[in-house]
């Protein structure tokens, strides 16, 4: 059975924090099962934009060295789009990574980065490239027109709510009395779970998240749900999550 990696990308760890991640992975996986492949390392880049070289992607170029050292020949996406929704970006990308032997295999459309020199699928190639940069830059004017709207309206627009907004000032005293017992932070994160705070996809807090209410309350300032891009690799037969 030959041995494959699986890439995933989010663009916002929003995202993240969603199903996307799941919904990659078993796109992937369902695909690999259908073609005799077994996946057995995985690379992640959270927070990170599609028109991002892949040289600049953390999660990727560890997933590349990984499977350079393991003999795997094939990374598998879940559709273009994950590797990438700048024309440039996916074709500069794409050489790269048959100059050193890998073959990007996106699982919707697994012909589109064929290792045959065939004119017709490096058009459609180039053509969903240039697709998907402009969907991408179609949705960034639009939003931007409808922040420029709401901030016109004199309303909040840009951000998520911060864990104080959504649960009042009372948040930050909880977690310093529960601070004060000696609770570890992932401790305090699940006594909050269990009355009812929580992030917006029902998830307990994260430690990180804990730390910086803590941080604000001494700064005078509030925090956002969301952080600076995470990338990670992961390899499914030795994965292990630490505390």
């Amino acid at each position: 059975m030959e041995l494959v990696a699986i890439y995933i990308r989010t663009s916002s760890l929003a995202n993240a924090d969603g199903d996307s991640h799941e919904r990659q992975e078993i796109a992937c996986r369902e695909y690999a099962e259908s073609h005799g492949l077994k996946p057995i390392i995985m690379g992640i880049d959270d927070g990170i934009s599609g028109g991002e070289h892949i040289h600049t992607r953390k999660g990727l170029m560890n997933l590349i060295s990984t499977s350079q050292e393991r003999g795997v020949e094939k990374i598998l996406c879940e559709d273009v789009s994950r590797f990438s929704r700048d024309m440039m970006v996916q074709e500069t990308g794409y050489r790269a990574l048959i100059e050193k032997g890998i073959q990007i295999i996106p699982v919707k459309t697994p012909d589109l980065f064929s290792l045959t020199q065939d004119p017709s699928r490096t058009l459609i190639r180039q053509v969903m490239g240039a697709f998907f940069e402009f969907e991408k830059n179609s949705l960034v004017a639009k939003l931007r027109g409808a922040r420029e709207r709401i901030r016109q309206s004199g309303r909040k627009c840009e951000g998520r709510k911060s864990l104080v907004e959504r649960f009042g000032t009372e948040l930050s005293d909880k977690i310093r009395v529960l601070r004060r017992k000696d609770l570890s932070l992932r401790q305090i994160s699940k006594r909050l779970f269990d009355q009812g705070i929580k992030t917006e996809y029902g998830n307990p807090l994260q430690p990180t998240q804990i730390n910086n209410i803590l941080k604000a309350k001494t700064h005078g300032r509030s925090v956002k749900g969301s952080g600076p891009a995470r990338s990670s690799s992961i390899s499914f037969e030795r994965s292990s999550r630490g505390d």
